[in-house]
């Protein structure tokens, strides 16, 4: 076994945990840092470290307990500041998180990770247009930014039902004479679909970043669904498809899409998955006769799924 100089040891014992980490043996990496803190006991990064490693094992105690240790050895320690908020956001330490995050930010402002971590704790707590001018800040430090790219189009789809308040879905829009302006009341309408138009210029970068990323095919589907774009929302939900066809709701999505485009055929065998997503008890009956095909002189026998309603429908 090769001997390393009493002064480099912790050094390499610290890089063989972030081997670990890289390999997820978090275990190993634990008893790397934790040795290395014997011979280094004064050193933040090998208990920032530390807490990183017990918050991914959920043993929130301990990586508190890291974390501060790191801090108490290093005061502007701005990624442990930052991973201590994301700790204190999981175990609902909602003004811990906020002043740990923003302290991050202020020692270290271009960090584009640091925005990215405040945007998600605002959209936690609802915070939506906050949480969304904090996705497009990392995004301007780092442009190619994938994940902030596609919660950017998240939050911007989280959008609405605040617009939907302003325009309920029943209001028919109108213009006032002689104008073109659409009038005070028409304001959530159009403002619901600005948020789609940019949440899909979100996922067309997410795309061209990694065009092999399920969830960006299958939220784009979804935007497009709801502008009605139904050819363009199927499309991108069976490009999901080709990534993971073992996705329950985006199979599921794929049906409804094929069925309002009277795909009857395919849409009916794909609307198996439902019982994957809703959480259903599969029937014990007969299965369902019709997949697009002629029930002419059959007899349908009808179970109600998800309640009564089922009956009425």
């Amino acid at each position: 076994m090769k001997k390393f100089p009493h002064t480099e040891f912790p050094r390499e014992l610290f890089k063989l945990g972030e081997i670990h980490i890289e390999l997820n043996e978090f275990d190993a990496a634990l008893r790397c840092f934790r040795r290395a803190a014997l011979f280094d006991p004064d050193n933040p990064e090998i208990y920032h470290n530390n807490g990183s490693i017990l918050a991914e094992l959920f043993r929130h105690d301990d990586a508190l307990r890291n974390y501060n240790r790191a801090l108490c050895l290093r005061p502007n320690f701005a990624e442990a500041l930052s991973n201590r908020a994301i700790l204190f956001r999981n175990i609902n330490g909602k003004h811990e998180a906020s002043y740990d995050q923003q302290k991050a930010i202020i020692i270290r402002p271009n960090n584009c990770q640091f925005y990215f971590n405040r945007g998600n704790q605002l959209y936690l707590n609802k915070s939506l247009e906050d949480a969304l001018l904090n996705y497009r800040r990392a995004i301007v430090i780092k442009v190619d930014f994938l994940e902030a790219h596609v919660q950017l189009g998240v939050g911007l789809y989280s959008l609405k039902p605040v617009y939907e308040a302003l325009d309920p879905p029943n209001h028919q829009p109108h213009f006032k004479p002689g104008k073109n302006t659409v009038s005070a009341n028409d304001t959530g309408s159009l403002k619901t679909q600005t948020i789609y138009d940019e949440a899909i210029q979100s996922y067309r970068r997410a795309i061209c970043l990694r065009p092999t990323e399920f969830i960006v095919y299958a939220n784009l589907s979804l935007a497009y669904e709801e502008l009605s774009k139904l050819h363009k929302a199927l499309l991108n939900a069976k490009r999901a498809f080709l990534i993971d066809n073992n996705g329950a709701q985006n199979n599921f999505n794929i049906s409804i899409l094929q069925l309002r485009l009277g795909l009857f055929a395919d849409g009916w065998k794909n609307y198996e998955w439902r019982w994957e997503t809703l959480g259903l008890a599969k029937a014990k009956l007969y299965p369902f006769m019709g997949h697009g095909t002629s029930l002419s002189g059959k007899t349908v026998l009808i179970r109600p799924e998800q309640g009564s309603g089922d009956f009425i429908q």
